[in-house]
């Protein structure tokens, strides 16, 4: 049988049927000629493939595939990013984090030292005062925010 008459067997077009040979849905036997039997077979088992199962727990290969792909390409993405030093790891940024807000407060804690020492007709209760506040808007920096007057 030529393609033009399985197409219309098949319910598609002679196009179709060179695509699904191509792919390796249908067999084209020797001098162009396509076997009915066989043919019909074949592209039945392609349709029985492509429909979703009725069990809720029976994977859909299709949907896998395009998971692990997206899994891939988002390893792969992150691995470049990585590389171009456009991100950084997780620990690293802690670590750094870390030792930037241990500096900050080492500078605000001796905040009142400077001011003594540049302004010296302040008072130690209005150098107490700084200190106290200086302290307290850390420890409620700390807290998260959290913390009262």
């Amino acid at each position: 049988m030529n393609v033009t008459a399985l197409g219309d067997c098949l319910g598609i077009t002679a196009r179709q049927v060179q695509r699904l040979c191509k792919m390796g849905v249908l067999q084209r036997e020797d001098r162009g000629l396509y076997d009915l039997k066989e043919n019909t077979r074949r592209y039945c088992q392609r349709l029985r493939d492509n429909i979703p199962s009725s069990d809720p727990n029976a994977i859909d290969c299709r949907r896998e595939r395009a998971l692990l792909a997206r899994s891939q390409r988002e390893h792969q993405e992150m691995k470049n990013a990585r590389q171009r030093q456009d991100v950084i790891d997780c620990d690293t940024a802690i670590a750094t984090f870390q030792t930037v807000l241990v500096q900050i407060r080492k500078a605000m804690l001796d905040v009142p030292a400077r001011v003594r020492s540049r302004l010296p007709n302040m008072s130690p209760f209005d150098i107490n005062e700084l200190d106290r506040e200086i302290r307290q808007g850390l420890a409620s920096a700390a807290d998260g925010g959290r913390g009262g007057d």
